[in-house]
């Protein structure tokens, strides 16, 4: 799992910044402890992520379904791996884990 910094705002806009990339998306709560989340992480131009099939991705679109205790979530759900061109690469099931950090 790569590490990353998520930032969730109040009006349901989120961002996410890694070694290797940046992203943007938006979080919605679907229960008391339980949220969706979805984020478009583009690959820094600096860096060349080769995917399992060869291909030089662009970007990944992240989907996941979460919980959390308050100082920690869980979530499991979908990546998705495109070209610059916006043709699909491949997809993978994917599973994510963080903590509040201030």
């Amino acid at each position: 799992m790569d590490a990353y910094t998520a930032t969730f705002e109040p009006d349901g806009s989120l961002t996410v910044t890694t070694s290797k990339s940046t992203g943007k998306g938006t979080w919605t709560a679907t229960g008391d402890t339980s949220f969706d989340f979805s984020v478009r992480e583009d690959f820094n131009p600096d860096y060349t992520q080769i995917s399992p099939t060869g291909k030089r991705a662009a970007y990944i679109q992240i989907d996941f379904s979460a919980q959390h205790d308050g100082e920690k979530f869980t979530g499991a759900g979908k990546a998705v791996i495109y070209a610059a061109d916006d043709s699909l690469i491949y997809a993978t099931d994917a599973g994510t884990e963080g903590r509040r950090v201030s």
